[in-house]
């Protein structure tokens, strides 16, 4: 590619006229190319035995995506939209609103800020639109939902990478389009966005907020207000360096949640709506309108400079004539004189043409090099680019095999496991049966002996009162034998002979 500045143009246009220019060089931005970065899936997590009972999470980092540099720019004009939208929609007006556009061609469940995905910049959380008018209604200006018209954007003149609310919470996070609030409010606090209805929001998990088709994460919009009451408000939209930030959902959040790693892309800048337009689908870009004036001065210029390119061409065309005339009149007394000057003026002419000549083979000369370089800077991408996709072919494998060992030992581990449960629940069966068997019969041991015991005692109380029976019945016996000896003979008849049966029976009768 070859770029020519308006110096370069005024320098070779006053040196192929030989008169000094007016023309005033001012320096033009670097336009950058960018590289959009390709998709790669998140990587899943794989789990690591590394204890029993204790596992551990393994993220697969990714190698960085290589792009380019953002070129800032100023304010827009909003007049300068109308043109340029009205092929994708109609501008209205709506009441509180004032002139506003309509996207066509848009479903009923159609919202702002759903077809396209977030990219990270030094700008924050951007959105890249994959919508052909989206390059300046998700940049400048606000949404709005009117019941007459459905969802209308209003413009602004200042960019920033995308007018949204952020809640986040509970692993999930969510975006909604901050309404119109009137006049050019760039800094916007978690305050101003306190009101907006909840079917507005797109909620999704945080780890697929980085996805390029994040809209086949999103939640359904009738899951939102449960969801809303789980997040908090994150709106930050502010000023850093003369260029708007929108700070969302935290960046290492997200990186934690995906397991992949979030590279901060870069803008390239557009010099007009038409380039913006010719190459939206191949890079992202944004219209620089101090560009696109740099760009009609220098033409502007340029038309000076020819035009007063004319004019010394005119009078030196009229000079010339009236030479030729005066040379004419005095041909006679000057024709050595004319002839000398002739000689002279065709040496200086050549030496111009030849000066200029060699100028012209030098500048082609510099153009077929800078050509050449730039094909080999392009062989060069290309190569890069295909030796990338063999690396993340043979990543690929590499992870597909080391996902398919993973499970494998995993399943490995897993019957392992299984084999040792059983034979530790068998083995505590059997010992459960044993000590049960071991207890009954202790239990039976002990009832025995408690039952030998209670008969020996039993045993012992009866010898016991037995001895005390006998020891009491002994004690009587002498008592009675005592009172006996006591008591005086009674006095005996000696003329009756007792019968000895009756002294024998008495006896008897004194017996206890």
């Amino acid at each position: 590619m070859r770029w020519i500045t308006p110096l370069s143009l005024a320098a070779s246009a006053a040196f192929m006229t030989g008169c000094p220019s007016e023309y005033h060089h001012e320096e033009r931005e670097r336009v950058v190319v960018y590289d959009r970065p390709t998709y790669q899936p998140a990587p899943e997590y794989r789990e690591r035995v590394v204890e029993p009972e204790v596992r551990e999470r393994v993220v697969v980092e990714e190698e960085p995506v290589q792009v380019t540099e953002v070129v800032a720019g100023p304010e827009v004009e909003v007049s300068e939209f109308h043109e340029q939208l009205s092929p994708y929609g109609r501008w209205v007006n709506v009441d509180g609103f004032g002139e506003c556009w309509q996207p066509a061609g848009v479903d009923r469940e159609w919202r702002p800020y759903t077809v396209g995905y977030w990219v990270h910049s030094h700008y924050g959380w951007t959105w890249v639109s994959q919508e052909r008018f989206g390059w300046a209604t998700y940049h400048y200006g606000r949404w709005a939902y009117a019941n007459r018209y459905g969802w209308v954007w209003t413009p602004t003149r200042t960019w920033g990478p995308a007018w949204v609310a952020w809640r986040s919470g509970d692993g999930y996070c969510g975006w909604a389009p901050l309404p119109p609030r009137g006049g050019e409010r760039v800094v916007i606090t978690r305050y101003d966005a306190d009101d907006i209805p909840p079917d507005h929001f797109n909620f999704c998990e945080e780890r697929y907020v980085y996805e390029p088709r994040v809209r086949e994460h999103c939640e359904p919009v009738r899951n939102n207000v449960t969801i809303i009451n789980r997040t908090t408000n994150i709106t930050n939209i502010t000023v850093v360096n003369n260029r708007v930030v929108s700070h969302g959902v935290d960046v290492h959040e997200v990186e934690r949640a995906s397991g992949r790693r979030v590279d901060d892309v870069r803008v390239q800048q557009a010099s007009s709506f038409t380039d913006l337009r010719t190459r939206h689908d191949e890079q992202w870009q944004r219209y620089h309108p101090q560009a696109a004036r740099h760009e009609a001065l220098h033409e502007q210029h340029v038309a000076e400079h020819d035009a007063l390119h004319q004019v010394h061409v005119d009078e030196h065309n009229a000079l010339h004539q009236e030479h030729v005339d005066q040379h004419n009149a005095n041909v006679a007394a000057h024709d050595a004189a004319h002839q000398a000057h002739v000689e002279q003026h065709d040496v200086a002419h050549q030496a111009h043409v030849d000066e200029h000549n060699a100028n012209v083979a030098a500048h082609d000369a510099a153009h077929e090099k800078r050509v050449t370089a730039e094909q080999a800077a392009e062989q060069k991408r290309l190569a890069e680019q295909k030796r990338l996709a063999e690396q993340n072919a043979i990543r690929d494998k590499h992870l597909a095999e080391q996902k398919a060992a993973d499970d494998k030992h995993l399943a490995e581990q897993k019957a392992a496991q299984q084999k040792h449960d059983a034979e530790h629940n068998a083995h505590v069966e059997a010992h459960d049966a044993a000590h049960e068997k071991n207890v009954a019969a202790q239990d039976a041991a002990r009832a025995k002996r408690v039952a030998a015991e209670d008969a020996a005692k039993a045993r012992q109380a009866a010898d016991r009162d037995a001895r005390i029976a006998a020891d009491n019945a002994a004690k009587a016996k002498r008592a009675d034998q005592d009172a006996a000896k006591k008591r005086p003979a009674p006095p005996q008849d000696k003329g009756v002979q007792k019968d000895p049966k009756d002294k024998k029976a008495g006896n008897q009768d004194d017996r206890p």
